[in-house]
């Protein structure tokens, strides 16, 4: 699970082989083995023996804004990966295997949206404009499937797909939740409806886990492929981000659809809104949920969680294996 502490004054401790929680009377133990990464927002403490637990299960602790995006991590000092895969990273850029990083990636996120409308559509058969979108997606994945070269070459073309099947994916979700929560399409920082107050905070959890799994898995975040170099811009986070933002769309969608979402879980700031602290507490809860739920991959089940962790591991041994990036 992912441990989210996002109240004022809450204090985290060690008690045994569990991290011990406490807020005024409030005191809760969860052991440290079931934690696969710490966020930390608001006004938390932590003790440095926890901080020891955490490193020693090879538990991320990271320091989260209002909006949910991660500010700093806490991470144990071993490398733990061959200083090969991101000597293999940077030579994939131009190299053919770059571009078919970034169309497995693109193509994995618009095959998911895809499937959503396809499962949206199954209640809702008399709205056309749902079939109209998913003909849109599958233009862009036949046109994405045939490029060639190298991502430079590319990155345009591929960048005008995604943008604009994204567009109408995201009009059609706006068409489809409670009518007073209707939108038109996606807001970034700050949100100014509350269907994107709720995304951009689930994106922002999803950011932690990609970038931690591409650690983890050897790679280096800040060397990308599609998303081009900036000061600090994690760019390979935003390439491999792609394919598992269903995961944030489906959690955030189905509060709304299923009525969860209250007005007072928002609160206004200039030019837009955030997310309250009783909105943070129930998608937080929701995200977990969704991210412990099974599904089949290649014939076997794994946690949605785990397939983070699998995907960066791939691509990882993918450079380490590719025999033109070797010699």
């Amino acid at each position: 699970m992912q441990l989210v502490i996002n109240h004022r004054g809450v204090f985290i401790g060690k008690k045994g082989d569990c991290f011990h929680i406490k807020k005024q009377d409030q005191k809760q133990e969860i052991p440290a083995c079931s934690v696969d990464s710490i966020l930390l927002a608001e006004s938390a403490t932590i003790s440095t023996d926890a901080i020891n637990l955490a490193f020693e299960h090879n538990i991320e602790i990271i320091l989260i804004n209002t909006f949910g995006d991660p500010v700093g991590r806490f991470w144990h000092a071993k490398f733990g990966s061959t200083a090969a895969i991101r000597r293999r990273q940077l030579l994939a850029y131009n190299h053919p295997l770059g571009l078919q990083i970034v169309k497995n990636s693109i193509s994995e996120k618009l095959t998911n949206q895809r499937n959503f409308l396809h499962d949206l559509k199954k209640s809702r058969p008399a709205k056309d404009f749902i079939k109209e979108t998913i003909d849109v997606l599958n233009r862009s994945l036949l046109k994405i499937k045939k490029l060639n070269g190298i991502v430079d070459s590319q990155r345009q073309r591929i960048l005008g797909e995604e943008g604009y099947s994204s567009r109408c994916y995201f009009e059609t979700l706006g068409k489809l939740v409670p009518s007073r929560y209707k939108f038109t399409g996606r807001t970034r920082r700050p949100a100014t409806d509350p269907f994107n107050c709720y995304l951009n905070y689930a994106y922002g959890i999803l950011y932690s886990r990609v970038t931690s799994s591409i650690v983890l898995a050897g790679m280096d975040p800040y060397l990308g492929f599609l998303h081009t170099d900036h000061y600090n811009k994690p760019s390979l986070v935003y390439d491999l981000i792609e394919p598992f933002r269903i995961i944030a769309d489906r959690c955030v969608f189905y509060l709304f659809s299923r009525r969860q979402v209250k007005t007072c879980h928002f609160d206004k700031i200039e030019n837009g809104i955030f997310l309250g602290e009783e909105g943070r507490k129930i998608l937080i809860s929701s995200f977990n949920e969704e991210m412990e739920k099974m599904v089949r991959i290649k014939k076997r089940k794994v946690q949605k969680k785990r397939t983070i962790m699998n995907y960066c591991h791939r691509i990882a041994n993918t450079l380490l294996n590719e025999p033109e990036l070797m010699s």
